[in-house]
């Protein structure tokens, strides 16, 4: 945890942010300009509220925090770290005899935006907080071994990958697809075209909140989602706001399409998504005979259902 001394008492701000607060609010200071220009008050005051450690005692108005490089320095060094330790996973599971039938998967959580766009940790819509490592292994497809995958993957594919690997049906309230079709070195029949994520921070902001359930609604609008293809990245807010940034022109996220017939298919096509992934817990689930679910064939040795009404 990174303590910076300001007068006034203490206060801790979660979050490698610059910031200055003032009676209207808050405003980062180090941040690039067009990246300050592209974070709305209520984004900004979540951010500076994340759960990532550094405490403040105030001794001026305006509260400057510095960033400390040394969690960049960790950051790497824990990537070397993790290196070590999945060696010493491998070597072991080699010394068993098991390593010709270990399926390996290695990704994470989030990703670390480590500088870009002027900000360090994970949070917000740019891509370096989502972009996380996938590597698979699977011994039964040497051939594909070591190829790199240009498609676009999600987190929600590891678990079908998974149940095909161990020969398990996948459930159908699965969103992801199998990764298999690639490790065969195939190119699957269809897949997708952009890549979607989410961030909500309600939990952020729920301890600071003194609103009342049901009426103020302003939690239920404090989330994102992210459609992220290979030449456009549309963000939609809870408030119905969004932004959509030309990453064919500009991969950095610098050049917004403001272009209504853009933005619209945009819109669209995420509509589509969210109306194809809606709550799927009763998929597959039927309501019949006074009961719920995929009834399973009848025993032998079962007595027969009899219809009272239809006497079948």
């Amino acid at each position: 945890m990174q303590e910076v001394l300001l007068e006034g008492g203490a206060l801790e701000i979660r979050g490698a942010l610059d910031i200055d607060r003032t009676a209207t609010g808050i405003s980062l200071r180090r941040l690039p300009a067009w990246t300050r220009a592209q974070l709305s008050d209520a984004f900004m005051e979540a951010m500076v509220t994340m759960a990532a450690g550094m405490r403040v005692r105030f001794r001026t108005n305006s509260a400057r925090i510095e960033i400390d490089l040394a969690t960049t320095q960790i950051t790497f060094e824990g990537k070397d770290h993790v290196d070590a330790q999945l060696a010493r996973i491998i070597d072991t599971i080699k010394a068993r005899g098991e390593w010709e039938n270990t399926v390996v998967i290695v990704t994470s959580d989030h990703g670390e935006q480590l500088g870009d766009q002027g900000l360090i940790q994970k949070a917000g819509f740019f891509e370096s907080s989502y972009h996380i490592a996938a590597i698979v292994r699977d011994p039964r497809y040497p051939k594909a071994a070591g190829t790199t995958v240009q498609q676009f993957t999600e987190a929600v594919d590891i678990m079908p990958t998974v149940c095909e690997a161990i020969g398990a049906e996948i459930p159908a309230q699965c969103d992801g697809l199998p990764l298999t079709p690639f490790l065969r070195g195939d190119d699957p029949a269809w897949w997708r075209t952009s890549a979607h994520y989410e961030w909500d921070w309600r939990d952020i902001l729920i301890p600071a909140t003194t609103d009342t359930w049901p009426w103020d609604r302003r939690l239920e609008r404090s989330h994102l989602t992210v459609q992220r293809s290979e030449t456009r990245a549309y963000v939609h807010f809870g408030d119905g706001t969004w932004k959509c940034f030309d990453l064919e022109a500009d991969p950095t996220w610098r050049t917004e399409i403001t272009d209504p017939a853009i933005v619209v298919e945009e819109v669209q096509a995420m509509l589509s998504w969210q109306t194809e992934h809606l709550d799927r817990n009763m998929t597959g689930m039927l309501l019949r005979n006074g009961g719920m679910g995929r009834w399973p064939a009848p025993h032998p040795d079962a007595i027969p259902f009899i219809n009272t009404t239809t006497g079948t």
